[in-house]
């Protein structure tokens, strides 16, 4: 009896031994362990899973985290993804305000809900600039490299042509609540997209601007050209017309010029808009 206690022992002995070996074997072939917690390749990753649901307000939040803290591996490419995603999410404000004005003044009869629309989406692009404005003297500071890292995916939906939605919202039909959400989504993916478009160097070709962003880099020349074209923008949302500051005016219209300063010798385009920037200093110092 005894020697089959231990026949017995010396097996569940054994078995035990292995189920141990297997487990510290599937732990150490399994998925590498997840960032700790408060450190920039965490910040890094949280950004990265809110851009995949489309939430890019909250991953610019993560992202910010990286910049504003001391310089590591993660800084100029969480650089490079904040700009793409503030400038698109500019862009895509700044669009939607310009079509419900157009709405405002087609529909006569009742522009209320249209003017609503562009205080908040133009106040929104506003004040976004301006921030955008402050931060690209740090972003100086951060001695970006000669070509920038663009380290993320391409966005998860959305594209680059214009909601059908968008012109009936011009021609003065005010879209119910979920069909204006809807069309406010797909204005902020298709202003991130140009936006990947534009640092590629592509224009409005998605399938050139997905090569860059396949290979990891994009030429800071064209990242420039960018920056300085969403400043111009935003100092023509500081007119007269639109009630804006001369003071602000300047200020985004210069560090438009600053950014094309970086970009170095420019092509046809990159001088039209050095011009057109000029022009925006020129008439913001003349009120």
């Amino acid at each position: 009896m005894f020697t089959g206690m231990t026949s017995l022992s010396r097996i569940s002995t054994a078995a035990l031994c292995a189920a141990m070996i297997l487990s510290v074997s599937c732990s150490d072939s399994g998925a590498p362990a997840p960032p700790k917690t408060g450190t920039p390749a965490y910040y890094w990753q949280t950004a990265n899973d809110n851009y995949a649901k489309g939430d890019y307000s909250k991953a610019i939040d993560w992202l910010d985290k990286i910049t504003k803290a001391n310089s590591n591996e993660f800084t100029a490419k969480a650089w490079a993804m904040r700009t793409i995603l503030t400038t698109g999410l500019i862009g895509g404000y700044r669009e939607l305000a310009e079509n419900y004005e157009y709405g405002s003044k087609t529909n006569k009869g009742n522009p209320t809900p249209f003017i609503k629309k562009v205080n908040d989406y133009r106040g929104f692009a506003s004040r976004s600039v301006m921030q955008f404005a402050e931060n690209y003297t740090e972003y100086l500071k951060s001695n970006p490299p000669a070509e920038i890292p663009l380290d993320f995916a391409w966005p998860a939906s959305g594209t680059i042509g214009k909601p059908a939605q968008l012109n009936k919202v011009a021609e003065g039909l005010i879209p119910a609540d979920a069909e204006g959400s809807s069309l406010t989504t797909a204005m902020l993916n298709r202003g991130v997209i140009k936006s990947l478009c534009t640092a590629a160097g592509a224009k409005e070709d998605t399938g050139k601007a997905k090569e860059v962003l396949q290979s990891g880099k994009a030429p800071r020349p064209a990242f420039e050209t960018l920056i300085a074209s969403t400043l111009l923008d935003g100092a023509r949302m500081h007119t007269p017309r639109l009630g804006g500051r001369a003071t602000i005016r300047e200020f985004l219209a210069k560090q438009g010029l600053k950014a094309l300063e970086s970009a170095g010798e420019l092509d046809k385009d990159g001088k039209a808009l050095k011009s057109n920037l000029e022009k925006e200093v020129k008439e913001a110092q003349q009120k």
